[in-house]
Formats: C-alpha cells, sequence, structure tokens
C-alpha cells in the first residue's frame, strides 16, 4: 500500500516536471521573440533555468522508478549475480552517504541566508531561501 501511494505521488510529481520543462521551453521562446523584436527581458533565463533545474530534480525519483536512468552496464554484467548485487548495495550506500552530506552543508548554508536575508546575484534578485529548497528538504 505504501509502495502505491509512492508510485502515484512519483507520477505525479514527475509530470510536474514535464510541464516545467514545457513552461521553460515556451518562456524561453518568447524571450527569443523578444529579443528579436528589440524588447529583451531580464528574467527570462534566470526563470528558465530555475524550472529546468526544478523538473531535472522532479523527474529523477520518477526516472529512477521506472528504470529509465542511466546505466553503465559494461562492467556489472560481467559481474556474478551476488557480486552485483553486493556492488549495487555499495553504490546505494555511497549515494546515500552523498546525500547527507550534501543535507548537512545545506542545513547550514540554509541557516546563513535566512539569518543574512541574503538575494540572488542576478537582476531578479529573487530571496535565495526560494532558490535553495530544492537542497533544503
Amino acid at each position: 500500500m505504501l509502495r502505491s501511494a509512492f508510485e502515484k505521488l512519483n507520477r505525479v510529481v514527475g509530470l510536474g516536471s514535464g510541464v516545467a520543462l514545457l513552461f521553460a521551453g515556451c518562456i524561453l521562446f518568447i524571450g527569443v521573440v523578444c529579443r528579436y523584436t528589440g524588447n529583451p527581458t531580464e528574467w527570462i533565463a534566470e526563470t528558465s533555468v530555475y524550472l529546468f533545474a526544478a523538473a531535472m530534480l522532479l523527474g529523477s525519483a520518477y526516472t529512477l522508478m521506472r528504470g529509465r536512468h542511466v546505466r553503465v552496464e559494461l562492467l556489472t554484467d560481467r559481474l556474478s549475480p551476488k557480486t552485483r548485487d553486493a556492488c549495487y548495495l555499495l553504490t546505494r550506500l555511497g549515494g546515500m552517504a552523498f546525500c547527507l552530506l550534501v543535507a548537512s552543508h545545506a542545513r547550514v548554508d540554509r541557516m546563513d541566508v535566512i539569518e543574512t536575508g541574503e538575494t540572488t546575484p542576478t537582476t531578479l534578485r529573487g530571496p535565495r531561501v526560494i532558490t535553495d529548497l530544492p537542497l533544503f528538504h
């Protein structure tokens, strides 16, 4: 039951990833048209980067769930099933350790951003608390 709930949530998040990519493509097209007509905008480039980054983060869980992520099987296909399982376990543990390291550093950064009220170094001057949200989960 819990697995089914996570799969449904992953599908919704995967759809959100697709919508973010579509929206990023649309606003980039609008930006090109605006530049061509002599009315450049300042917010489109930064916003499209945020949308693209959000799409990659949101889509990663869905992609992993569907088994569509990139795998380098050149070496693992030559291993015995037991050794292959051990390698998968080690890489998953390594991935978890990396995520914990990033999360711990993100926590320190989050506290600094909240205390200083830091903004992005671009024309939008958006609060970094918002742009750094993917790191803070």
